[in-house]
């Protein structure tokens, strides 16, 4: 059984879209850095692997099999974790500059917002994947909260951020217009479409979950059709070649080519061979 959300073809083909388009600049990211650093990019891997797990759900949805009911709970496990990891080096930074300055620089003050924010917001998905999103309030409230981290207090970080480490306006313009030339708001607005993609799924009609079993049933019947059309050709190929070759009658020949008998006044069948 999977979840009514995904009973909407239409919705669930945007997701796959909108998933696709999300994955584009970070895979390029990857395999770059791979080509230009021979190192592995963890945190670059991470950044898509959820997205590529949703994605394997969606396009194998009425398909059975073992760690299913997993990939989505493990794409917000990942979701949770990654920023954690990133927010390691903001912290120690936030303490050696309190340490140092004596005060707290707005910078990390709005890093560690954002990142409880996206982890809380990624947190209530997690647990609502967990139950086949029975309790779907928690999802919808976990993405809003998702979208209003990437759409407002990230780039209200990344202000905050510019203005303090840089001091003038100007220097901000700089760095402003170089976000958008690196394609980071293109990255931001694939990202928000992709939870809006999700979004949509959540305010689907609520009714009964989805029984892939006969979707199950009329592949393996298809399957097995197949595979019986298959075993009744290959038979009666070798039955035509297993089968007795006509007597030759007097005055006659057989062609060693094609088999045709031919009358001894012929002396080269029409398929070329000679007699």
């Amino acid at each position: 059984m999977i979840s009514y959300i995904f009973k909407n073809k239409t919705k669930n083909i945007l997701v796959i879209i909108f998933s696709v388009v999300y994955m584009i600049k970070p895979l390029c990211e990857f395999f770059g850095y791979i080509s230009i650093y021979q190192d592995f990019p963890w945190f670059t891997f991470l950044t898509f692997l959820p997205v590529a797990l949703v994605l394997i759900y969606l396009l194998t949805l009425y398909y059975n099999y073992k760690f299913k009911s997993f990939i989505i709970p493990a794409a917000f496990l990942i979701w949770i974790v990654s920023p954690i990891y990133l927010a390691f080096s903001d912290i120690k930074f936030a303490f050696m500059y309190l340490k140092w300055i004596g005060e707290m620089p707005l910078t990390i003050v709005f890093t560690l917002i954002n990142m409880i924010v996206l982890i809380t917001a990624k947190a209530l998905c997690f647990a609502s994947s967990l139950s086949n999103f029975k309790n779907i309030s928690l999802f919808k409230v976990g993405i809003i909260l998702n979208i209003v981290g990437i759409a407002i207090i990230t780039p209200v970080y990344e202000t905050v951020s510019a203005i303090e480490y840089f001091g003038t306006t100007n220097i901000f313009l700089d760095q402003l217009r170089q976000i958008l030339n690196d394609g980071v708001i293109l990255g931001r607005v694939a990202n928000i479409l992709f939870w809006i993609g999700l979004l949509l799924l959540a305010f689907n009609k609520k009714g009964e979950d989805i029984d892939i079993t006969p979707y199950i049933e009329e592949r393996k019947a298809k399957k097995q059709a197949k595979k019986e059309a298959k075993l009744q050709q290959k038979e009666a190929e070798e039955a035509e070649y297993n089968a007795p070759l006509p007597e030759i009658p007097d005055g006659s020949w057989r062609c060693m080519a094609c088999g045709k008998i031919l009358p001894d006044s012929i002396d080269r069948c029409e398929c070329g061979y000679k007699k």
